[in-house]
């Protein structure tokens, strides 16, 4: 009598996981490949479970420094902020590559209808970042055989600090993959800095 398999496959990612239950009745144990979707997404875009977007500078819910979501690079006079790109699903990977942009009205809509007051400091003004704060590369690539990558979003810290009491803020969007699909609802982010909170050097 053949007996079902209960196979848990966990997909990770930087600060974003989800799990998934997979039962099968297969001879082949390699037929678990097969399962799931691929579909590239943002893991920055689930910080708030799906609620929305935002992906809040620093994480107000991670007071572990070894995992937090920015870096600040001292001698480089800068922050980096840590973001990604993922792929879904279970099959056997290949490389692939994103273009990477950013969308300036997105945040100008979301400002102008008050989606970004949000806590911590709610009351705090949000600004858009300007694109002379910081550097972005414009494609990223995952290797084969892998399922994910970070990149970095660096910011100036002076232009940071001069926002002091406020919030910056700067959509970031991957598009054009070279293999697979988007996840077109997963694949911008809002990234909200919370400059006061950051303890700049």
């Amino acid at each position: 009598m053949k007996q079902c398999i209960i196979q848990k496959i966990t997909i990770t990612t930087l600060f974003a996981a989800g799990i998934f239950s997979l039962t099968s009745c297969n001879k082949n144990d390699n037929n678990h490949l097969d399962f799931g979707y691929n579909y590239i997404y943002v893991p920055q875009s689930l910080q708030s479970g799906g609620i929305n977007l935002n992906y809040l500078v620093p994480n107000p819910n991670d007071v572990n420094v070894a995992t937090q979501n920015y870096m600040i690079d001292t001698a480089g006079n800068r922050l980096d902020v840590i973001l990604g790109v993922a792929r879904s699903g279970m099959q056997a990977g290949n490389a692939f590559t994103v273009n990477v942009q950013t969308n300036p009205d997105t945040i100008n809509e979301a400002i102008a209808n008050n989606l970004l007051q949000v806590s911590p400091n709610q009351g705090d003004s949000v600004v858009l970042l300007q694109d002379k704060a910081y550097t972005l590369p414009s494609t990223v690539s995952v290797p084969e055989g892998q399922t994910s990558t970070t990149f970095l979003l660096s910011i100036d810290i002076d232009q940071l600090k001069a926002l002091s009491g406020k919030k910056a803020a700067l959509a970031v969007s991957i598009s054009g993959p070279s293999k697979y699909k988007l996840n077109t609802a997963q694949s911008e982010v809002i990234i909200l800095i919370d400059v006061n909170t950051l303890n700049l050097p």
